[in-house]
């Protein structure tokens, strides 16, 4: 289920908040936002302000050559939390472990060109450099894809390099 999906983008290349701030920012104030509204009434105006504000996430342009390595940990760990809080905001608390997994895999955001779950940022994005399996990927895609026709048929944004930080961030995320 595409949780950012609740409007159509008829010009995905007119000018919007998304595409005049830094991707990294945008998805930080909306982050903030998110974690405010936790608990908050579904119906409410503030809710839907920010349900509608995730839609403009599709026009974000993920150009990697103009990101420095810290832009990216930090754009895609505010994602990954992100698109959890959103899921969170909808559904509510998971009831059972099941859910929760669900909550991970069944869920996703598309991030410009990109249509991505959490556990597809955390295993192909944010831990892809540390492991030594790059068809986890392929693996992950398989696994979690409810959404095929709108995946991207190019490969995601990566990193060159491991960041212990980003690993930090996520393995206490499965703490909790």
């Amino acid at each position: 289920l595409l949780l950012n999906g609740r409007g159509l983008l008829f010009n995905p290349f007119a000018p919007s908040m998304a595409s005049a701030v830094a991707p990294w920012e945008v998805i930080g104030e909306l982050l903030r936002e998110g974690t405010m509204l936790r608990g908050s009434d579904v119906h409410s105006v503030k809710v839907n302000a920010f349900l509608d504000a995730t839609v403009e996430l599709k026009r974000l342009r993920m150009d990697e050559q103009v990101w420095n390595h810290n832009q990216k940990v930090a754009f895609f760990l505010n994602a990954f939390h992100l698109l959890v809080v959103h899921a969170l905001i909808v559904l509510g608390t998971p009831s059972s472990k099941k859910e929760a997994r669900q909550l991970y895999t069944d869920y996703s955001y598309q991030l410009g060109e990109y249509v991505l779950s959490a556990a597809e940022i955390e295993h192909a994005i944010l831990r892809a450099p540390a492991t030594k399996h790059p068809a986890r990927l392929q693996k992950t895609r398989a696994r979690v894809s409810k959404l095929k026709k709108l995946r991207s048929k190019d490969p995601v944004p990566r990193f060159e390099e491991s960041d212990p930080r980003a690993k930090f961030v996520i393995d206490r995320v499965d703490w909790g």
